[in-house]
């Protein structure tokens, strides 16, 4: 007779008090797994089942052709049955047993166990009689093969149970695991911390959230295990303001720095958003999982006492070297116990946690350069020593006299036939390699670029890897000399270098040659464009615009527009308290504007890196078609993104008054390093000259009917005379603006191009005639790209259309940049009469009325970034919005406030104090005397 648990109609589930599915254990036993639900086998349900009835049936399978009465008495019974087990208590006695020890070799169940239930007469007198004792107030102790029964089924449960902790035990992940260690050390240290505030005034003690507490501790866990949160019901969008609203505010990442002491007026601004701020931030991380992912990094980094950046703003260069050099080395050997790798998102996010403070920045383009310029066999020897940190490299491109210009670079590579190798020299002072990232003291190897000669003719510039310290005491090699440059404006934590070669040699196989070879004969081969060299560059300036430039002016829109929240200054109305000073339009039109750049840059970003992925795939393959284009686009880029973004955070560290000026703030780091950026990886004037040379090559082809390139397949099209807006309105559509810009564009090149081909004809030289038309080409260039810009971030809106309040806010937002580029150069429009007038007032006033909608959500818009104060780093812009508490608390950090002898004072001021410094004819100090 086959075991009844096996049968289509088993109540087994039920002995659980719950779903189950047949399983068959390794002894040959029956058991059940809570995880599956048993679906019925016949459909139809009784019309006056109870709740309790009706959710049984629903799991229960019943005889086919059970109908009726006998239908609905077994379901019934099934119910009570159910209901005991739940009331039941545990059986205390399941591990008493010997045989019910783990590891016991007779763990094997009983014979009569084996079929616990055959003695039954039946399967439904079973559950009769049962139901029977229930209402006599029996229980189920009378039954003893149902209490065998039920203990099998517990001890199995029990058994698995165990197995199944023991595997999950196995299988944790080290990132879990680290995250358990890291929160045990920082219980440590916030106990140490709260014995420190004991002794501080009481109004400028910091209530937190420390890394110990269980609201964190229960985070840790929630984004270590699930996705975000799922985005808010569509009823949400309906209302830009309904009711509801407050459920739309954003459930925040708990940071160990957040206050639970919210300033009120920024906690009111966050009260009701008219867009869900969890789902935009998962928008601008580009996907649910990459929000996750950077929480965890984050959650990690922070947590890490090696990581803190709370002393950043009183070190000196040497002791800011030293420890981005300690952070970089933990990283790495977190990134290899977390199983990261470089070129995960991880690694990414680490970057951004750490907020850039850490060293080792240009191994990671000595890896790309090798990545990109080198054979398959260059690949395997190198990157694997790279990647495991048997050497570290750097980039040494840049000179002391030539920078942007690569052609006119001066260290020479000369190719030695008899000995097969390269001599590298530096002929003079002008040619020493001068500011390259790690080369002043860290790096063993690096890329350098110099002029290839070959039997005395000049091949151009390529790459070389060439070793320039020991890596057994790290002296520099034979025939080197290198340093550090010395203090700069930032990254002081960056040993920036100078490099000198006398007579170094290395091996022709340490030219990088994917695209051009040295044969051993001394034959030179050449495979692809001669500009292939500038494909290293376009991948770093892709990589700099999303992963530093356009975060920097992120977090000084955030650290100003939330200080501007906070600040009161002066009264809007007589009598009234003083005012947030973002509700004077006159610091909306300074902040607001900037924060849609951050926006407008951000949507940008998305298409050039599709633009450049393409690219990137058919240059691998030597196609090398798009390299003219990529590199003008990414370089024009480059030079608008670095412009405006500094210029934006310097707009935002002068919103925020006398505070702003203070290192604590965080605002002047970011702006002096958005400041370098302007110059490294090419100069603005110097790219946009570049760019314009390949548009004024364009406008001639789309004029003679040749193709171009997409990016400037707009010069093809014929130009719009006038702007036909009517009202104000009008000027909020995206198609009204982004025709504006594109007739701009047109003009600004055309009008470029006209005078440059009217110079030439007129009998001046090529190199003349261009050198006469730069600030005009250079116009055209800013156009260009602003163009793109704009119509970028118009398309990245329609793409929004299933989140309508996200949607409608990032509308507003484009607009708001459209509407302040045409403000800001209203000459360009209205030059040729596109734009009159009148068309301009009405612009400004949909402008000024933009500027209010928008301000009503600046907090959660810059919330949306999602910030940890960590990676912010300042006293004004975080979450908590404590701002006035915080900058007493960081200025006590200060070496000038600690309890050593101020040593100015004993040698100066304390003679000068006591008399030592008086007039001869008087017995009063000197300094009385004077004033």
């Amino acid at each position: 007779m086959q075991p009844c648990c096996t049968k289509e109609y088993s109540l087994q589930p039920l002995l659980h008090g719950g779903n189950g599915k047949h399983v068959t254990n390794s002894s040959g036993s029956h058991s059940t797994d809570r995880s599956s639900s048993l679906s019925p086998s016949h459909t139809g349900k009784p019309q006056d089942l109870s709740p309790m009835s009706q959710r049984v049936e629903d799991q229960v399978r019943v005889p086919p052709g059970a109908t009726g009465l006998y239908r609905a008495m077994l379901v019934k019974s099934a119910s009570m049955y159910s209901e005991i087990q739940r009331e039941r208590p545990e059986v205390g006695n399941i591990t008493a047993h010997p045989d019910y020890i783990d590891g016991n070799p007779g763990l094997i169940k009983p014979k009569k166990l084996l079929n616990p239930v055959k003695a039954s007469k039946s399967h439904q007198e079973l559950h009769r009689e049962l139901l029977m004792n229930h209402k006599r107030g029996l229980g189920v102790e009378s039954k003893p093969e149902l209490q065998r029964v039920l203990e099998h089924r517990r001890r199995n449960q029990l058994i698995r149970q165990r197995k199944e902790e023991e595997e999950a035990k196995k299988l944790k992940s080290p990132f879990e695991q680290e995250l358990l260690k890291r929160q045990q050390r920082l219980d440590k240290l916030e106990k140490e911390e709260e014995k420190h505030e004991e002794h501080a005034p009481e109004f400028i003690k910091d209530r937190v959230y420390g890394p110990s507490s269980v609201a964190f501790t229960k985070h840790l866990q929630e984004i270590t295990q699930t996705n975000v949160a799922s985005p808010a019901p569509d009823s949400m969008h309906q209302s830009p303001r309904a009711p509801s609203a407050p459920s739309m505010a954003p459930t925040r990442y708990l940071r160990s720095s957040a206050s639970r002491d919210v300033n009120p007026d920024l906690d009111i601004e966050r009260k009701t958003p008219s867009f869900d701020v969890e789902k935009l931030t998962t928008i601008l991380d580009g996907g649910a999982e990459n929000t996750r992912v950077r929480r965890a990094v984050e959650a990690v980094i922070h947590s890490d006492p090696v990581f803190s950046r709370e002393d950043k703003y009183f070190l000196s260069q040497n002791e800011s070297y030293e420890a981005a050099v300690k952070k970089a080395v933990h990283l790495k050997k977190m990134m290899h116990q977390m199983k990261w790798t470089e070129a995960g998102l991880e690694s990414k996010y680490c970057t951004r946690a750490l907020g850039g403070e850490v060293a080792f920045t240009l191994h990671g383009v000595f890896m790309e350069s090798i990545l990109a310029l080198s054979t398959d066999e260059q690949t395997a020897k190198w990157i694997p020593l790279a990647e495991n940190y048997r050497i570290l490299g750097s980039y040494a491109q840049t000179e002391l006299g030539h920078g942007t210009y690569i052609r006119g670079f001066e260290t020479t590579a000369t190719f030695n036939i008899s000995t097969q190798e390269f001599v590298l020299n530096t002929p003079k002072i002008s040619a020493m390699k001068w500011w390259p990232g790690e080369l002043g003291r860290s790096a063993t190897h690096t890329v350098v670029f110099a002029q290839l000669y070959i039997k005395g003719k000049c091949y151009g510039v390529h790459p070389f890897i060439v070793q320039i310290r020991s890596l057994h005491d790290h002296s520099p090699a034979p025939g080197v000399t290198v340093g550090d440059i010395g203090p700069k404006m930032e990254f002081n934590h960056i040993d920036n270098g100078y490099l000198l070669l006398r007579d170094v040699r290395v091996p022709r196989e340490n030219m990088l040659s994917r695209f051009c070879e040295v044969l051993a004969d001394g034959t030179y081969v050449k495979r692809g464009s001669e500009k292939i060299n500038y494909f290293n560059m376009i991948i770093i300036r892709v990589k700099m615009l999303s992963s530093e430039v356009v975060p920097t002016l992120m977090k000084a829109c955030t650290i100003a527009i939330r200080y501007s929240v906070v600040r009161r200054q002066c009264e809007l109305k007589p009598g009234d308290q003083e005012a947030k000073i973002l509700d004077y339009q006159t610091q909306q039109q300074k902040l607001l504007p900037m924060l849609a750049t951050a926006y407008a840059f951000h949507f940008m970003n998305q298409y050039m890196n599709e633009l450049f992925s393409k690219g990137y795939r058919e240059i691998k393959q030597r196609n090398f078609d798009s390299l003219p284009e990529l590199h003008a686009f990414s370089s024009g880029l480059k030079a608008i993104y670095t412009e405006h973004c500094t210029a934006g955070v310097e707009t935002c560290r002068k919103a925020c008054g006398g505070h702003g000026y203070s290192l604590l703030s965080g605002l002047p780091s970011l702006y002096t390093r958005l400041a370098a950026s302007c110059t490294y990886e090419g100069e603005n004037t110097v790219l946009l000259l570049q760019t314009a040379r390949f548009l004024v090559k364009c406008l001639g082809a789309a004029h003679s009917g040749q193709p171009v390139p997409p990016s400037v397949a707009y010069l093809s099209a014929a130009n719009s005379e006038r702007c036909l807006v009517r009202d104000k309105r009008d000027f909020l559509q995206p198609d009204v603006y982004v025709e504006a810009y594109r007739h701009v564009a047109i003009r600004v090149l055309s009008s470029a191009a006209a005078k440059l081909q009217t110079l030439v004809q007129s009998g001046a030289e090529q190199h003349e005639a261009w050198h006469q038309c730069t600030v005009q080409l250079v116009h055209a260039a800013k156009a260009h790209c602003h163009y793109h810009v704009v119509k970028s971030f118009a398309e990245a809106v329609e793409k929004l259309g299933q989140e309508a309040g996200i949607q409608r806010m990032i509308k507003h937002l484009c607009g708001l940049f459209a509407l302040h580029g045409i403000f800001s150069n209203t000459g360009d429009f209205l030059y040729d009469g596109y734009i009159s007038g009148d068309q301009v007032d009405m612009m400004t006033a949909s402008y000024l009325d933009l500027l209010a909608i928008v301000r009503k959500d600046a907090v959660p818009l810059v919330d949306a970034f999602d910030f940890t104060d960590e990676t912010l780093n300042s006293a004004l812009g975080s979450y908590d919005g404590q701002v006035y508490r915080r900058l007493y608390q960081w200025a006590q950090k200060s070496p000038s406030n600690t309890k050593q002898a101020n040593q100015a004072y004993e040698n100066y001021l304390k003679p000068l104090f006591q008399n030592d410094c008086t007039s001869k004819s008087s017995n009063r100090p000197l300094f009385y005397l004077l004033t």
